[in-house]
This record gives C-alpha cells, sequence and structure tokens, in this order.
C-alpha cells in the first residue's frame, strides 16, 4: 500500500475524525474555502526508497506533514489530538513535530501543520 493512502484510510476511517470533518482529508492541497468549509485536513508525503543488504528496496524513509484547519482553537487542539493518534496508529512515526498552530487572519481559521518521520514497508 502506498503512504498517501495509508494516510488518508487512517484519517478517513476513523470514526471521530470523520464525526468532525467528513470527508474533508485532501492530497496536498484543499478546494477553495467556499467548496470545503472548515473543518479540514490536508495531508502530504516526501519519501525516499532505501534498500536493504539484499538489495530489496521496500522501506521508505520520510516526512508526512498534515495541516489541521478549524474555525476555533478548542477544535484545533481536539482535531490535533484525533489526528496524531491515527497516525500514530498507523504508521509508527519515530518523531512527531508540531509548528505550534495559530490564527491566519486573510481566511479567519486556526491552522496546524504537524510532521512525522516514519519508515514506511511497502510491502504492508
Amino acid at each position: 500500500m502506498e503512504i498517501e493512502d495509508k494516510i488518508y484510510d487512517s484519517l478517513i476511517n476513523d470514526p471521530a475524525i470523520q464525526a468532525l470533518v467528513g470527508k474533508k482529508i485532501y492530497y496536498l492541497q484543499a478546494p477553495p474555502r467556499e467548496d470545503a468549509p472548515v473543518p479540514l485536513i490536508v495531508y502530504s508525503a516526501a519519501m525516499r526508497t532505501s534498500g536493504d543488504l539484499n538489495g530489496l528496496n521496500n522501506l521508505e524513509n520520510g516526512t508526512v506533514e498534515i495541516s489541521i484547519n478549524t474555525a476555533d482553537r478548542p477544535g484545533l487542539l481536539k482535531l490535533r489530538r484525533l489526528v496524531m493518534n491515527a497516525i500514530d496508529k498507523a504508521l509508527l512515526p519515530t518523531s512527531c513535530s508540531r509548528d505550534g498552530g495559530g490564527f491566519e487572519p486573510t481566511e479567519r481559521i486556526y491552522v496546524e501543520t504537524i510532521n512525522f518521520s516514519v519508515q514506511h514497508n511497502t510491502n504492508q
């Protein structure tokens, strides 16, 4: 399974996340705000393949970036916790960092970006 599919599946199949965002989980970029009101999630993955000693290339290392967009700070905190739990279960990240989030005055939304360092076996 491709890493992008695994990310999407882990988020869309989580009942608590789905209750908050519905199907508004997007790869790379969300549609215009009028077509996709908050809350919503945008994700991406930058992966590179590495081989084992036998030359088999089934392990990818890289970064998964998830941007959480909500109308208010409490919603941001709740959705962040749910997303972090879902990704932790699905990908077993080796590390995680957050940008701290904040209010985007031009869009009038709260946004936080989470970066996960991950290893992904392409055979799973």
